[in-house]
């Protein structure tokens, strides 16, 4: 025997691809075969030794006393006749073609003969001409055979093309925890839109059993970037949406949260919203007041002397306008009543000009009279008198402050520099919260609350705005309104926030809708001179 060393040079494979010609030749003339192969009518002979070389299937068969070892013949049962031969084809050629076969039918013959590398090309056959027609048999294929890669392969295109296999009528018949993974995926590549309609034309092929799970997959979708029209049309007219009391509710939150409209009990002491913005006119020593949506004035009331011509802060609580002087004297207004009667109201004691602000039915005074200014008086409604609450953590003047869910803000003033500062005060434990501070130093701003947001406006020349997120803690800037405003007021009517006068402001009422993000002048106030600081919302109970 030659050592390895002096082996000749000659080509292995030319030499088994050699006999493997001559075999299958042999097969074909039938020489030397000593086995034969049933298969529907076909019978193809074949070499037991080659059978058993190449596929175990065979040799298990051939290396015991079996019957089929014993007559030298097989019946292969539930099989194609023709991926019969092609198997045995294969096993004499190591060629095979899927051509006028089903891959499932030469998979299974392959599968069962036990040929790995003829399953592989089968495979990969699947997997070159995947496409959404061909996904849902081939998919199929790789669950029943257990094809890992396969079903891997099967899975990214899915994810990939998930608008073109939702077409097809096969992906009607998928199973629920597929459907429910696909549309579930942050890698499928597909609107929230296409993963929604995809799902109703899955769960309406049977509603009785598939409906539970459309509510539970469709709270795993971003209804918020679903288009308002398609919303609509869902709840008006899909009933797997409107005969479902989750779904339903999924749907109409949605559609508030787009409008950034937030959860807001009602009590009936807040009956009476108000329509209806007053201010306190020098030119006809008038209280006069303005209907936005009518685009109506009114005379409520005459100005007493001792109060037109001075300086003072108004607000509204309960029916009743509250004018708090800067000589600390106070006034009230009883709007509510038709006569619209004016009272005295009592003393403050700690506090001069003010910015105040209405919180669970009291009225809070903030000191604003100069740069040294903190203290802070609460008016008692139960007797009608002022009690010193607590001091300001900066001190300063011609701040904002605003009441939002029992707490109140206060922000910017002056204190030999214009400031940015942001703080909250809670009227029950009397603390003090310092929060992130505005982007934009401001001095007589204004400021509004609505659905959890917080809108600080203008001050010191400026036509920029920016909201505060109570919950999320952060400001982001909006668009400006139409004039620069300084010392104004700003007060919410529906949903809606209203700036009143101030200097720079061409006399005129602006309107922010927030969910537009777009201000309008309201009105032009010509012929009237009015208090910048004292326009309040009022309810004109029309």
């Amino acid at each position: 025997m030659a050592s390895m060393e002096n082996l000749l040079k000659i080509d292995k494979k030319d030499h088994a691809y050699e006999v493997l010609q001559n075999l299958n030749s042999y097969r074909k003339e039938k020489k030397h075969c000593d086995f034969l192969i049933k298969a529907g009518s076909e019978e193809i002979p074949a070499h037991r030794n080659v059978l058993s070389a190449c596929s175990d299937y065979f040799r298990g068969m051939l290396s015991h006393e079996t019957k089929e070892n014993e007559s030298g013949v097989v019946t292969i049962k539930k099989a194609d006749p023709t991926c019969v031969k092609r198997c045995i084809n294969f096993i004499y050629t190591g060629e095979a073609s899927v051509e006028g076969v089903a891959h499932a039918d030469l998979m299974h013959v392959a599968h069962l003969m036990q040929l790995q590398r003829l399953c592989d090309g089968v495979t990969l056959s699947l997997e070159e001409e995947l496409n959404a027609e061909s996904f849902f048999l081939t998919k199929q294929i790789a669950n029943t055979f257990f094809i890992k890669h396969l079903e891997e392969v099967c899975e990214r295109y899915a994810q990939e093309n998930f608008r073109l296999i939702s077409l097809e009528d096969g992906f009607k018949y998928l199973e629920k925890d597929y459907v429910s993974f696909l549309i579930k995926s942050k890698s499928t590549q597909a609107s929230e839109s296409a993963k929604c309609k995809a799902l109703i034309i899955w769960a309406s092929v049977d509603l009785e059993s598939r409906s539970k799970c459309f509510e539970d997959v469709l709270g795993h979708l971003d209804l918020l970037k679903i288009p308002l029209g398609y919303r609509r049309y869902l709840v008006e007219k899909e009933p797997l949406v409107f005969l479902s009391n989750p779904c339903l509710k999924a749907f109409l939150i949605s559609i508030m949260d787009k409008a950034n409209v937030f959860a807001k009990d009602f009590t009936i002491q807040d009956d009476g919203i108000s329509n209806a913005i007053s201010v306190f006119d020098r030119a006809t020593s008038a209280v006069q007041v303005f209907e936005p949506e009518q685009r109506r004035w009114t005379r409520m009331q005459n100005i007493p002397d001792e109060i037109v011509n001075k300086q003072f802060t108004a607000v509204q609580l309960g029916g009743h306008i509250y004018i708090l002087m800067t000589d600390k004297t106070g006034h009230r207004l009883n709007y509510s009543d038709h006569a619209a009667t004016w009272t005295r109201v009592a003393d403050r004691t700690h506090t001069s000009k003010v910015q105040a602000v209405v919180v669970d039915g009291s009225i809070f005074a903030f000191d604003s009279t100069g740069n040294g200014s903190k203290a802070v008086e609460r008016l008692d409604l139960s007797d009608g008198s002022w009690t010193h609450v607590t001091d300001r953590e900066q001190p300063c003047h011609e701040i904002f402050v605003v009441s939002a869910q029992g707490l109140i803000y206060c922000g910017g003033g002056f204190n030999g520099n214009v400031l940015s500062h942001f703080f909250s005060y809670d009227p029950i434990s009397s603390n003090w919260a310092t929060l992130t501070s505005m982007p934009t130093a401001r001095r007589g701003a204004a400021a509004a609350e609505i659905n959890g947001r917080i809108y600080a406006m203008g001050g010191n020349g400026l036509r920029s705005v920016e909201c505060f997120d109570i919950e999320g803690q952060s400001w982001t800037t909006i668009s400006n309104m139409n004039h620069p405003r300084y010392l104004f007021s700003a007060c919410v009517l529906g949903e809606k926030i209203f700036v009143v006068g101030g200097q720079q402001s061409n006399e005129t009422i602006e309107v922010l809708d927030p969910y537009e993000n777009a201000w309008n002048i309201a009105e032009t106030m010509t012929g009237k001179n009015i208090h910048a600081e004292a326009g309040v919302a009022v309810n004109m109970f029309t």
